[in-house]
């Protein structure tokens, strides 16, 4: 998963590293990057979408961008 998140831009590779990867809230994100929650969440849905078509059908079955439905090692 770390290799596809190089094809979101730099702001949403950012945010979608801290949201995934760190679990840190929107709220945490927003006030460290100094912008907007709701620019928070627009930039995690634009990524989500992006990484969807990245991953084709398997990121879908795997719902790979809710980690906990899966188990850890199917997600990463």
């Amino acid at each position: 998963m770390l290799q596809q998140l190089t094809v979101l831009p730099p702001r949403q590779r950012v945010i979608a590293v801290l949201w995934w990867l760190h679990d840190w809230s929107q709220q945490d994100i927003a006030e460290h990057l100094k912008i907007r929650c709701s620019t928070v969440g627009t930039q995690i849905k634009r990524a989500e979408n992006t990484m969807r078509r990245v991953f084709g059908v398997r990121g879908e079955t795997l719902n790979i961008f809710d980690l906990d439905s899966v188990d850890e090692g199917e997600a990463l």
